[in-house]
């Protein structure tokens, strides 16, 4: 099922956001509290935010997949859509 244009931007737009939050703050803030705060299970929050981290790169890689294997109908739509 092929999404319109719209939907596609808003996609897109998470895609990117899910992305850059995850490689941009959630990865490396877990690395800096590991490195930062001695406590003995600060390991436990690290975990947490590296698990959050991965839930957000693989929803985000799968819309990324998602708009690449859909590209070509999308690509109609919104060119039907901007040229008539």
């Amino acid at each position: 099922m092929a999404a319109n244009a719209a939907n596609y931007d808003n996609i897109k737009t998470a895609h990117a956001s899910l992305g850059s939050a995850a490689w941009v703050f959630i990865f490396p803030l877990g690395a800096i509290i590991m490195a930062l705060v001695r406590h003995p299970r600060v390991w436990i929050f690290h975990a947490g935010l590296q698990i959050v981290g991965l839930i957000a790169i693989t929803v985000g890689s799968a819309m990324g997949i998602w708009m690449a294997r859909d590209q070509q109908e999308v690509r109609t739509c919104w060119l039907r859509r901007n040229w008539q």
